[in-house]
């Protein structure tokens, strides 16, 4: 059981990791100027802490068509059939925000407090 369960994990955290860097590169590529970049990214993690698994997954969903692209069939269907998406989307996020800083050369301003 847990070899079964480790090797699940495995597979979810290499999707997320993928799904998460591409939909980086595709959002940084979308901005000229990191201000806006920095509100695009403030406001997914903002939902993230907000919604539910359920209503993150419209919400994500609709980021992809604001970027003019689609879910990929395969964060779609993981989202639908696993039992635990947040581990998903935690993954997605922690890659989706090392790939934005890559992209940007981690020149993200930090929001005042």
């Amino acid at each position: 059981m847990k070899k079964e369960f480790n090797e699940r994990y495995q597979q979810v955290y290499k999707l997320a990791e993928q799904q998460g860097e591409a939909f980086a590169e595709v959002v940084s590529e979308s901005f000229d100027d990191l201000d806006s970049l920095g509100e695009f990214v403030d406001t997914l993690f903002y939902m993230h802490s907000i919604t539910d698994d359920e209503q993150f997954a419209v919400f994500l969903g609709m980021m992809y068509e604001i970027m003019g692209s689609q879910m990929p069939e395969e964060i779609d269907f993981h989202i639908v059939m696993e039992q635990r998406p947040s581990i998903f989307y935690s993954c997605f996020l922690s890659s989706f925000l090392t790939g934005i800083l890559n992209q940007v050369g981690g020149d993200l301003p930090c929001p005042a407090k």
